[in-house]
């Protein structure tokens, strides 16, 4: 049934985390992060972005820390796929927990923290935050120090608010995202109800939002509608790049398949509506393609579809850092949300 629907519908599948033994790998590829790797958000928070940590404070990323693992379904789920500590499986740490070494031993620090979408901090996090000596002030950088200090961090692992395309892959790796196992077996969500630019631009306090632009901005102000148009389109487009990766290693016409597929089905009609709206060459090339690969849509079909994964996750970069999106006033009547709505 569920090869009918992919190819009477132009739909790829969203993300698939599988178990493929150890180290645990995600199924676009990613190891489960070094704990030796992470700082924690203390080393955030202590001196340059406290008000950022204290807004991370009030979300589920935070929450979730202490919430997960004693809810009920959280229960529900950890006895049916045999796990006995969901914070020390890598299957339910890579979304729901950051472990570090703490005295030369890997322990659970806290939810989803700072690193989970800007990167693991060790080898970047003091380049990052030195802005010329021990004694200067943010203020007080000179524009070569500031320039070389960030060519240096981006190189170590940094990944800064501007590169668009990075962070909102490391929002659906877990938002959308989940082992088919743990879904079919487990009862697991196939992915949060996610809307990118309400979760990254809602009101601050808000549990589930995670605006913080005080180190920008005063007063942690929404981006600019611009900058929400390209936020959402990349989200789109993202989504169907995990898409095709995970319906290649999908194995079973159940629940993960089922599902995912009505829901990333309403994602390609609105990036279809959006090719109609506005210009944008990149989404065009996707749209003219997809006759091209219904064919290619099967279970068990990885390699050709990494392929065509790889062609939209360029497409997508290329979106990310070439457009700032002006000019595409006629496709906000489909963004479902705006920061005005929170007020």
């Amino acid at each position: 049934m569920i090869e009918k629907m992919m190819l009477k519908w132009p739909v790829f599948l969203c993300t698939l985390f599988l178990f493929i033994g150890l180290p645990w790998v995600s199924s676009h590829g990613e190891e489960y992060p070094d704990p030796a790797k992470f700082s924690g958000p203390d080393a955030c928070g202590s001196e340059c972005h406290k008000e950022e940590v204290a807004i991370w404070k009030e979300t589920r990323h935070a929450l979730t820390f202490k919430e997960m693992e004693t809810s009920e379904k959280g229960k529900e789920i950890a006895g049916k796929m045999g796990v006995k500590r969901p914070k020390t499986a890598d299957e339910c740490a890579f979304c729901h927990f950051t472990r570090m070494m703490v005295d030369a031993k890997v322990q659970v620090t806290a939810g989803p923290t700072c690193e989970s979408c800007h990167g693991a901090g060790r080898d970047w996090i003091k380049t990052h935050g030195d802005y010329g000596g021990k004694e200067v002030k943010k203020a007080d950088e000179t524009p070569e120090h500031k320039a070389q200090r960030l060519e240096q961090s981006l190189k170590a692992g940094l990944i800064p608010p501007k590169d668009l395309y990075l962070w909102v892959r490391n929002c659906f790796s877990c938002h959308l995202g989940h082992d088919e196992k743990l879904v079919n077996v487990g009862g697991h969500s196939p992915g949060s109800n996610i809307e990118l630019v309400s979760w990254t631009q809602g009101k601050p306090g808000k549990a589930g939002t995670i605006r913080h632009n005080v180190f920008y901005t005063q007063g942690n102000p929404p981006a600019a509608v611009e900058r929400r148009r390209l936020i959402f389109i990349v989200g789109l487009m993202t989504e169907l790049e995990y898409g095709l990766r995970a319906i290649g290693k999908a194995t079973q016409k159940d629940t993960f398949a089922t599902k995912m597929a009505r829901r990333v089905k309403t994602a390609w009609d609105k990036l279809q509506m959006v090719d109609k709206a506005v210009a944008v060459p990149e989404i065009k090339a996707i749209i003219s393609g997809m006759p091209a690969i219904e064919k290619e849509l099967k279970l068990n079909h990885s390699e050709p579809l990494n392929r065509l994964a790889d062609l939209v996750r360029e497409a997508t970069k290329t979106i990310a850092k070439g457009y700032d999106g002006k000019g595409w006033e006629a496709m906000d009547s489909m963004i479902p949300y705006t920061p005005e709505q929170s007020s």
